[in-house]
């Protein structure tokens, strides 16, 4: 069973018998999470995989995964070390309205700004270190400034058509 989190802390002490050294999760508040022994960040292997040396001269793997709900677990030897708690939907559904700008401009344009601005938005509301009015508030003011982009694009190009 995964440890409770306390999202009042900056590093997260992980439970892995046998370590050798103190195992924590660190920079989780930024939503870029890694694991660190003694405050050295763990040699990261392939993607989100960190080894972990051992007292008895052995390495454990540890992985870090994120979901798309901005909920990060920790594994290491077939069992979770942590597990954050998920993002509330509104804060999902306010990072993924830039992809309502595909409705204004299809093409690669459209696809481009909708998919790079929603990108954007989720490593915004994923920061744990913002207030929550700023993770609701940023992601709104980035997609109502993209509408006007998008408006001033396709009117630009309708009024050289006159």
């Amino acid at each position: 069973m995964a440890t409770e989190f306390d999202k009042t802390q900056e590093r997260f002490v992980l439970d892995v018998p046998g370590s050798a050294g103190v195992v924590t999760l660190e920079g989780w508040k930024a939503g870029r999470p890694f694991v660190a022994v003694d405050g050295v960040r763990a040699g990261a292997g392939v993607g989100a995989k960190y080894r972990i040396p051992m007292t008895d001269g052995t390495v454990t793997e540890a992985t870090v995964k994120m979901k798309l709900t901005g909920s990060i677990k920790v594994m290491a030897g077939g069992r979770a070390l942590v597990s954050t708690p998920s993002m509330p939907g509104g804060l999902i559904a306010v990072s993924l309205l830039p992809l309502l700008l595909l409705l204004l401009m299809q093409g690669a344009i459209g696809f481009a700004l909708a998919f790079g601005l929603a990108a954007l938005n989720m490593s915004i509301v994923r920061n744990q270190g913002l207030s929550m009015a700023a993770r609701y508030l940023i992601p709104v003011a980035i997609f109502v400034g993209a509408v006007a982009v998008e408006l001033t694009i396709i009117a630009a190009v309708f009024g050289s058509r006159s």
